[in-house]
């Protein structure tokens, strides 16, 4: 493989990439939730999702491309939280799946064990700060950007 793609799943999600030569991160493309009057407003867009995934393999190439993303689960105690996020997660599968990409699903728990990082948040965007100084990750918002190309890395170290 010659391009990883980590994908941390969520409307407030982020899809890493990297190459043996470079690495970036963007925010997860979103969009209005329809009608929604709950407390969740806003989903992943899939049309922009799979743009951005074909924008980032057109150098690659699709063979050449492994996308890892973080499978949603554990408890999550509010419902619309639950539905958005199993939601979000089955709309990044189906995405990758359309596009013909390989994809590996990993558990949050095996990604950060890798890195020895435990479940705060703050933790891994300090360690992607460490690995990637250049990458926008300084804020405490940045958490789900700094997940996401630590999924990658993951991915390009362990699953490739």
């Amino acid at each position: 493989m010659r391009l990883v793609i980590g994908i941390d799943p969520g409307i407030t999600g982020a899809v890493g990439w990297m190459t043996a030569a470079e690495a970036h991160v963007d925010d997860m493309p979103t969009m209005a939730a329809g009608e929604a009057r709950g407390s969740i407003r806003r989903q992943v867009n899939p049309a922009a999702l799979a743009s951005m995934l074909r924008n980032i393999m057109v150098p690659e190439g699709r063979d050449e491309t492994m996308v890892v993303l973080e499978r949603a689960d554990g408890y999550i105690d509010n419902k619309a939280a639950c539905f958005s996020m199993g939601n979000s997660y089955g709309c990044c599968r189906g995405v990758v799946a359309a596009l013909g990409l390989s994809l590996v699903v990993t558990r949050a728990q095996d990604w950060k064990r890798h890195y020895h990082l435990s479940r705060d948040k703050d933790q891994a965007r300090r360690r992607a700060i460490e690995l990637y100084p250049t990458l926008e990750l300084g804020l405490k918002k940045h958490h789900n950007r700094a997940e996401a190309i630590l999924i990658a890395r993951y991915g390009w170290e362990e699953l490739r």
